[in-house]
C-alpha cells in the first residue's frame, strides 16, 4: 500500500493504492502412464521409466521455478494441491515411485470427472506420455486437445523412441 499524491491532489482527500502480487497460475503435471507394449521387453520398460524420470522433474522445476504444482495425475491417481513447497513435490514423486505401466485397452485412465473438474485453476498442463508411439491422431493426440481446451497451454514431451 502507498499513499497516491497525485489522486490526493485532484480529490482533497487521501487516497491509498493497494497493490495485489500476481502469482503464477497453476500448473498440472499430468503423466500418462498408457503404453502399448506394457508388458514386453525390456525396451518398454526403459521407455516407461525415463517417461517416469521426466515426470519428476518437471514437478520438480515447477516447484523450483516458484509455480503452484496444482494438480497432479498419474493416470486414474489424481492429487490435488493448494501450494508450492515441499510437500506438494513429494505427495507427487510418492505417486511416481508406485506407476505402473497401463495397457491403453484396459481403458482411458483419463475418463474420471473429477480430473476433469480440477483443471479449472490450471493454465498450463506439462503432459509426460510414457508411449513413444502416436501422433496427433492417437490418444495423445486426443489427450492434448481436450487438456488444452479453455485455453490452457500444453507442452507434451512424448515418450523415446526405444
Amino acid at each position: 500500500m502507498r499513499l497516491d499524491a497525485r489522486a490526493w491532489a485532484r480529490t482533497g482527500r487521501p487516497v491509498v493504492r493497494q497493490y495485489r502480487e500476481e502469482r503464477p497460475a497453476g500448473v498440472a503435471v499430468v503423466f500418462d502412464p498408457r503404453t502399448s507394449a506394457a508388458t514386453s521387453g525390456t525396451a518398454a520398460d526403459d521407455r516407461f521409466e525415463a517417461a517416469v524420470s521426466r515426470a519428476a522433474a518437471a514437478c520438480e522445476a515447477v516447484g523450483r521455478n516458484g509455480g503452484d504444482l496444482a494438480l497432479f495425475a498419474a493416470g486414474r491417481e489424481v492429487h490435488r494441491f493448494r501450494g508450492a513447497g515441499r510437500a506438494a513435490l513429494d505427495t507427487a514423486l510418492d505417486a511416481l515411485a508406485v506407476a505402473a505401466p497401463v495397457d491403453p485397452h484396459d481403458g482411458d485412465p483419463f475418463a474420471d470427472p473429477a480430473f476433469w473438474s480440477g483443471l479449472e485453476v490450471v493454465a498450463a498442463v506439462v503432459l509426460i506420455t510414457a508411449d513413444a508411439a502416436g501422433g496427433e491422431g492417437s490418444t495423445r493426440g486426443a489427450l492434448i486437445r481436450r487438456l488444452g481446451a479453455g485455453g490452457r497451454i500444453v507442452l507434451s514431451t512424448p515418450g523415446a523412441a526405444g
